[in-house]
């Protein structure tokens, strides 16, 4: 399938005379026309966005031809550290999930069907204070959760080179965590402005200093492998603040405008809520696709580097005042 951007579906008799015919052949290739209800997996609840896998016995991540599917676990926005998440991953209205991904269910890559499960976490709130007390972040939580959920579908029989995770905001940070602790568990990541700690100009000393450690956790991984999108103008993490993943091997950072995207204007939209915009959609899916579809190549491996990638394994350079090969792993809990 060509990668495209699918509008909004329009209602008449033509349209649901297509609709119809697509629905056919949905059917007809093995997916089945999700309902999208919300299951209890481990770590918390989620849905298959329509079409759906088809699931064998009554395990809701157990697919019915795991080996001939890509599941991709995309993962939500967070709200303030003491503010309960919401996550509507199935609603048409003010849902959680952007377009773009809701588009990639049911699409070819590769030569396998693509799965997107939408992923609502157990952790909705975290402990962490502006003063630096209070306990682990939200994000660490969510992360830990992403962890199970990785876990079981491998236990269901998802091979981990056909599954990727997918985030927008903290969700996208955790996700980068969770490929950073285990990246052999997932294929790799797709990172939609990954951010946590709040807003750049409001955050206190104690959240500059939490996210001083993270971001030293991660430039110390061996490997994370991720496309990640950043945004001008973002309030939480601009393209500049996103620079120290170039270091680690693997990364891919695409620095975009939040006003117009390959000549598609993007309004007077949120920078940080790009990924929900028209303008995203139309432009980056093909992306997208592209990079899906080459860390699918050949199994077992990871992409090869080309001109401008980071430095391969063992040759990174690290920015000035990073740690160094030699110093601890910081602790991040």
């Amino acid at each position: 399938m060509t990668p495209r951007w699918k509008p909004a579906p329009q209602f008449g008799k033509r349209a649901l005379g297509l609709l119809w015919a697509l629905a056919a052949l949905v059917l007809a290739s093995g997916f089945q026309a999700s309902d999208e209800r919300l299951f209890a997996v481990p770590g918390g609840s989620g849905a298959w966005l329509s079409p759906g896998p088809a699931l064998g016995g009554g395990d809701p991540l157990a697919l019915a031809d795991a080996a001939a599917t890509v599941v991709l676990v995309y993962n939500h926005g967070s709200e303030s550290e003491g503010e309960a998440d919401p996550c509507v991953p199935t609603a048409r209205i003010g849902s959680t999930t952007p377009r773009i991904v809701r588009n990639l269910a049911g699409d070819m890559v590769a030569g396998r069907r693509l799965a997107v499960f939408a992923f609502c976490t157990a952790t909705k709130t975290g402990r962490f204070r502006n003063d630096g007390t209070g306990g682990p972040p939200k994000v660490a939580g969510r992360r830990d959760d992403i962890k199970r959920l990785v876990a079981a579908l491998r236990q269901a029989g998802v091979p981990a080179d056909q599954l990727f995770l997918m985030g927008h905001s903290a969700g996208g940070f955790a996700s980068l965590l969770v490929e950073r602790d285990a990246p052999d568990s997932q294929n790799a990541v797709v990172a939609f402005a990954p951010a946590f700690a709040g807003p750049r100009d409001g955050r206190s000393p104690a959240w500059s200093a939490l996210r001083r450690r993270y971001v030293a956790h991660l430039q110390q991984g061996r490997e994370i492998d991720a496309l990640v999108f950043a945004f001008e103008n973002d309030a939480y993490n601009r393209p500049e603040d996103l620079k120290f993943l170039e270091t680690v091997p693997g990364v891919r950072l695409r620095d975009l405008s939040s006003r117009s995207i390959a000549g598609v204007s993007c309004g007077l939209g949120v920078p940080h809520r790009t990924v929900f915009l028209d303008c995203f959609g139309q432009t980056q899916e093909g992306a997208i696709h592209a990079y899906l579809a080459e860390c699918l190549a050949t199994p077992g491996q990871r992409p090869a580097q080309r001109p401008g990638d980071p430095a391969p394994q063992g040759q990174r350079l690290q920015p000035p005042g990073a740690p160094g090969p030699e110093a601890p792993t910081p602790v991040v809990r």
